[in-house]
């Protein structure tokens, strides 16, 4: 083992060319960003591009990672042009609701109590001018709920939002009441502000108005009992689209790029693995309440910096430990050790104790930090006890996949080529102990091994649970053959209470298991599959059970059609 250090300052702009391939430290670089005022969707970061378009890949066809931020719930996407996408929620200072009550007619006079006890809360918690610019709010035709339209002074994401209409209106407090109250928003944009006032002025008995006049002939209706429509309780209310690109972070030195990952417990840090070391993007916001251009990640201002960390080769494969201060990497290298970088100090420290089977192609540091999983391109993999840094090495007929640490278990589950089962590595005893055992876990549903010339021209090429808005992210590419340039990248979120089983689960043969992610959650396993009679890109989801020893049920297939 041996540690190395040094930092190197350059100006923004200057070539790859222009680094020390013989130096292994940490290299400082600040960015400053974009600087505007007039409230667009995307923040760029980027050094001066000398490189050809062509060298990097056009138009980003394809996704080669994603990560998802486990406090934020930012979704990182890693395409094949080397930028890298943020997507955030989106902030916005227009806002659509509808508060619904399901009293039965017999209830009539309660629910009227409420409702008159709603308008008064939002009357003096939200709807007033050091608040609103703007503002509607009135009742429905058939007194089941209130309709508002709400212009905010300051832009909020949607999660503040629906904080604030909660914490007004008593919503969500109570969990009997949540049966029997529905509340729906929906960010508007600017110009259909006015006209979805005049629907709510229309589809109301009555109305609170703050500076907000409808538009329309609707807003000419003299007599409101005669307007009998209700055109709003038809508008459809719901999150979709909710997430919105709020940062692209691109730079000459990140060229080749192959992996991103969000550091766990530090802030917005983002490090992406890439030709020559790892670029650690330190994403700083401007948090100004009254700014206008306020976003999830917001604009990265001028003290926003990268830190590249320098390595001898391609990164391959880099994971996290829990506490977010050190970074293990591998090179895309054959025998090449693993380079332990604490990221605060930039120095780096080298294993390379029996890893001469070949490149590492895979890293997973366990939850709890006390162990890191290294799989070799040859099939031989290791456990590493970080207390005094020992291992213990199979080897492996196989070539490791993919593969899990299930949360505060000391179990790793993993797939490999060639074998239609996962395997289970368990840890019989605590840290610093390699006692560790290997047994075979079947997955219902699963008849064959994944046949390559059988996977779809959809491949997914990615997969990570969302913990923060319960989703899982499925990234696949489609639309022609590899290198053909026509490629086109697919992104989907499926929202976890979705995702149910149905009779098209029984009867259908599977062959896998590829790709896997797991929701600590909801003790889920989602893993890619094939399916005998579909060519649609598959992600069979398993409820895992972990005592009294570990089994898998199979609850639902996702087809990504």
């Amino acid at each position: 083992m041996g540690k190395e250090m040094g930092c190197v300052t350059i100006p923004v702009g200057e070539s790859e060319r222009d680094l020390d391939p013989s130096h292994e430290g940490g290299l400082y670089l600040s960015i400053k960003g974009r600087e505007d005022g007039g409230g667009g969707d995307t923040t760029t970061t980027t050094t001066t591009t000398k490189r050809k378009r062509s060298e990097r890949g056009e138009g980003g066809a394809g996704i080669r990672g994603a990560a998802v931020h486990s406090e934020h719930g930012e979704i990182a996407l890693l395409d094949e042009a080397d930028q890298v996408r943020i997507y955030g929620e989106s902030y916005g200072r227009h806002w659509v609701f509808r508060l619904k009550s399901d009293w039965q007619k017999e209830n009539a006079k309660q629910r009227d109590q409420q409702l008159s006890v709603w308008l008064q809360a939002l009357r003096a918690k939200l709807v007033r001018p050091e608040d609103c610019a703007q503002a509607i709010v009135g009742t429905s035709l058939d007194g089941s709920g209130i309709y508002a339209v709400v212009s905010l002074h300051r832009p909020t994401s949607y999660k503040s939002f629906r904080g604030l209409l909660c914490a007004a209106t008593g919503v969500g407090g109570d969990p009997k009441a949540k049966a029997s109250v529905a509340l729906e928003i929906r960010q508007e944009s600017e110009k259909g502000l006015r006209a979805m006032a005049g629907l709510v002025e229309a589809s109301t008995q009555s109305t609170f108005s703050l500076g907000l006049e409808a538009a329309g002939p609707l807003s000419a209706v003299s007599d409101r009992r005669k307007q009998k429509a209700d055109g709003f309780k038809d508008v459809e209310i719901s999150r979709a689209g909710s997430l919105a690109e709020t940062a692209v972070l691109t730079s000459d030195i990140q060229y080749k790029a192959t992996e991103v990952s969000w550091r766990p417990a530090g802030g917005r840090c983002l490090a992406v693995g890439c030709n020559r070391g790892v670029c650690l993007w330190h994403i700083k916001t401007d948090m100004q309440q009254n700014s206008r251009t306020r976003h999830p990640l917001g604009y990265l201002d001028s003290s926003t910096e990268m830190i590249f960390l320098q390595c001898h080769g391609q990164v391959r494969s880099m994971s996290w430990s829990p506490c977010g201060r050190l970074l293990v990497v591998s090179v895309n290298k054959p025998s090449a050790p693993l380079l332990v970088w604490d990221v605060s100090l930039a120095v780096n420290t080298k294993l390379s104790s029996g890893l001469n089977k070949g490149v590492a192609h895979f890293l997973k540091w366990s939850p709890c930090g006390d162990y890191l999983l290294v799989a070799t391109e040859s099939g031989s993999f290791f456990i590493w006890e970080t207390h005094n840094w020992t291992f213990q090495q199979w080897s492996f007929k196989h070539r490791m996949k993919d593969a899990v640490w299930i949360t505060d278990h000391n179990v790793v589950l993993a797939s490999f080529e060639g074998l239609e089962t996962l395997q289970q590595i368990r840890l019989s005893q605590s840290a610093p102990s390699l006692n560790i055992h290997l047994m075979q876990l079947s997955l219902p549903g699963v008849s064959g091994v994944m046949d390559p010339s059988l996977v779809s021209k959809r491949p997914i090429t990615s997969m990570c649970w969302d913990a923060v808005n319960d989703n899982l992210v499925v990234n696949s590419k489609s639309g022609g053959s590899e290198g053909e340039g026509n490629e086109k990248a697919n992104t989907k979120l499926f929202p976890s209470s979705k995702i149910i089983g149905s009779d098209k689960l029984f009867g259908r043969s599977m062959s896998g298991p590829g790709l896997l992610s797991w929701n600590a959650k909801e003790s889920k396993l989602a893993a890619t599959m094939t399916v005998s009679d579909s060519k649609v890109p598959t992600v069979a989801i398993y409820s895992i059970r972990l005592v009294p020893v570990v089994s898998a049920t199979l609850q639902a297939l996702v087809e990504l059609d």
